[in-house]
């Protein structure tokens, strides 16, 4: 599948144009390249079918019948004159029409298309617009024919396009070996690969794999088309493009969701479209400068990465030595823990022997209890011995 521009249709046939000069032309125009449109006539026989190739130029003229009209444009300044072609055939011009250089009323797309069709179709220069031989004069018809098909947006539309040949004659045996040829080169000249568009989101997503080896995610494409004379003008951080011969590398050393990359064509082809406005509103016109290359455009493919397989090696990105913070420890606090003296068994004391008379009172403070009741036990067995020996001595 081709990728291609964004279209911008265009209706109706063009109509017949007359000459026209610069007398007239308003000081408006003073700061922008001013011409003058001249018409001539090509005989030519008719076709199979009957129908006059100059109808798509010049119905109404009975005068130029079996004939076409080529139309001239020669600047204000210049002396010579350059084949030029209408931009919208529904359109028509008078006598009392100024042009002026810098018609924009067109898209990308038609702007390239159109500048192709010149490069490859009839663009010359000459100084007698009724020298052109009748060779040119078909290449001419040709090439009006391919840029009407341009501006109506039927140029990648296979049954739209044969619909206008038809109705133009250049489907005739007399034209169409010289329209197929044209055509067919224009297509060529501006092909994109199928995975390119000249929008982003109507290009291919590109998956980049994973490669140990160059520590990167990466691809290659290859039919390239086109692509080989671009310059690489736009890649997001991280990727890195190089076109070799009939190849696209792609490297990017970091993840990436989808992303685009901008190739810019640049033709070395001489031969830039000029576009022409019309004060009235009537048939713009589009011719060649030799001296500039053909115009530029932007095409684009859409990348992203894919996952990594479990154990694949990671990336490694050189990142400047990041300072250690140094920890700053709160001193601790020492818990003062009491000794736990182990228990010891009381020192056990003996009662002493208590003389007669007296009476002991034990200390008892650091004295086991059982001990002490022992020990006032003891004394009081003793006391009580006293007290029935001296009630006995009172008894006798």
């Amino acid at each position: 599948m081709v990728k291609r521009f964004s279209k911008k249709v265009a209706l109706g046939m063009c109509a017949t144009v007359v000459a026209m000069n610069c007398i007239g032309v308003t000081e408006a125009f003073a700061d922008t390249e001013k011409g003058s449109l001249t018409v001539t006539y090509q005989k030519s026989a008719k076709n199979k079918r009957g129908r006059d190739f100059d109808s798509a130029f010049n119905a109404a003229s009975s005068s130029v019948q079996d004939s076409f009209a080529i139309i001239s444009l020669k600047s204000c300044n210049g002396k010579d004159y350059t084949a030029s072609y209408c931009l919208d055939y529904n359109k028509i011009a008078t006598a009392k029409d100024k042009v002026t250089e810098g018609y924009n009323d067109v898209s990308n797309e038609e702007q390239v298309l159109v500048n192709y069709a010149l490069v490859k179709g009839f663009s010359d220069t000459y100084t007698d617009p009724k020298s052109i031989s009748v060779d040119d004069a078909n290449l001419y018809y040709a090439t009006q024919s391919l840029i009407w098909v341009i501006t109506e947006g039927q140029f990648y539309n296979d049954k739209g396009r044969a619909k206008l040949e038809k109705k133009f004659g250049v489907d005739d045996e007399t034209f169409k070996a010289t329209y197929d040829k044209l055509y067919n080169e224009v297509k060529e000249a501006v092909e994109l690969p199928e995975f390119a568009a000249t929008d982003a989101k109507d290009a291919d997503t590109i998956k980049l794999e994973w490669d140990d080896t160059a520590n990167a995610y990466t691809t290659t494409l290859e039919k390239i088309g086109i692509l080989k004379d671009a310059e690489v003008t736009d890649v997001p951080d991280g990727v890195d493009v190089t076109v070799e011969k009939d190849k696209i590398n792609i490297k990017s050393t970091k993840e990436l969701a989808k992303d685009d990359i901008k190739f810019t064509v640049k033709s070395q082809t001489k031969g830039k479209v000029v576009m022409w406005s019309n004060a009235a509103g009537h048939q713009p016109q589009a011719t060649i400068d030799e001296t500039e290359e053909v115009v530029d455009y932007d095409s684009f493919i859409n990348v992203e990465t894919s996952k990594k397989e479990a154990g694949a090696t990671e990336i490694i990105e050189e990142e400047a030595p990041k300072a250690e913070p140094v920890a700053t420890e709160e001193p601790k606090v020492e818990e003062k823990k009491e000794e736990v003296k182990p228990t010891e068994a009381p020192v056990v004391t003996e009662a002493p022997k208590a003389d007669k008379g007296e009476e002991y009172v034990p200390n008892t403070g650091d004295e086991a209890p059982i001990k002490v009741i022992a020990a006032i036990l003891g004394v009081s067995a003793v006391v009580g011995v006293v007290c029935l020996i001296v009630f006995k001595k009172k008894s006798m």
